[in-house]
């Protein structure tokens, strides 16, 4: 492209700029040269402008290969990462002491309540809290049903099976003691105890023989309502009777028919509740 070219497509796009005489040093008019920020582009060259080329984008250097297995490997966490982990590390631990020093509190806790409630515990206490089991004295109480009553005094007042054994073979009496005497070498733990005393005395409850003293069961003269009401309660639980059915024993067993038809005449309620009931009952007879 000429310096021609270049002056003709800037006057048009610049009218009111001044065209240069470049011999003369002033404009076309005679004038004095304007200054050379108004001028058309061929003022500042004679030759014409070459075409512009772009260079190619040069690439990067080849690293060494030691320098690309470096770079292709994980970064190493910085100082300030590597300290937050340290920290985090330490509160765990911390955490994991203070937990495990708590646990240890509490059993030493447990197990020092227990000490001082077993120094109360003596023979007095363990006579009057277990029945003696001897089936030469009392035929009713069997050796299964003693182990249920231990077993579950146990769980209330937190015995061991150590404890559960002494305090089970305090309570030995007859036939009973002399039979664990000489099984002593037999016996290591409590369940070994209670195996061989319910396979030594193996007598099974006798519903029949239960049912007929229900059936022949009235209250005497000299017991109280309350005396009448638990022993036969007691033996309708001992053969599993229905609650109902306890109901009807204890109706059965009054002297009064009038008792018998209020009480039969009430509804739906717990063996407790129907307790409640008997006793208004008697208050109101006493009254009357």
């Amino acid at each position: 492209m000429t310096n021609n070219t270049y002056d003709s497509m800037y006057y048009s796009a610049f009218p009111h700029a001044v065209k240069l005489n470049s011999e003369q040093g002033v404009d076309k008019d005679g004038q004095k040269l304007l200054p050379p920020q108004i001028l058309a582009p061929s003022a500042f060259w004679s030759e014409p402008i070459p075409s512009m080329q772009i260079p190619p984008i040069p690439q990067p250097p080849q690293l060494p290969p030691q320098l690309q297995e470096q770079l292709q490997q994980p970064m190493q966490p910085s100082l300030q990462e590597n300290q937050l982990q340290q920290l985090l590390l330490l509160l765990q631990q911390q955490q994991k002491e203070i937990k495990e020093q708590k646990e240890q509190q509490q059993h030493q806790k447990a197990a020092s309540s227990n000490v001082i409630f077993h120094t109360f515990i003596g023979a007095r206490e363990i006579e009057l809290l277990i029945r003696e089991f001897n089936p030469s004295a009392n035929s009713d109480l069997l050796a299964t049903e003693w182990i249920k009553e231990i077993e579950l005094l146990g769980k209330i007042y937190k015995w061991d099976p150590y404890l559960l054994m002494m305090y089970g073979t305090m309570r030995l009496g007859g036939v009973a003691r002399m039979w664990y005497e000489y099984s002593l070498e037999s016996i290591k733990n409590w369940e070994d105890f209670k195996r061989e005393l319910i396979n030594n005395f193996p007598r099974s409850i006798d519903s029949a023989d239960i049912l007929s003293k229900l059936i022949a069961k009235k209250r005497q003269s000299n017991e109280t309502l309350e005396e009448y009401f638990h022993s036969i309660v007691k033996m309708g639980k001992r053969i599993k009777l229905p609650d109902e059915t306890i109901k009807e024993y204890l109706i059965r067993g009054l002297e009064q028919s009038k008792d018998q038809i209020v009480l039969s005449s009430i509804g739906p309620c717990s063996l407790t509740e129907f307790l409640q009931h008997m006793q208004r009952l008697e208050m109101e007879s006493r009254r009357n």
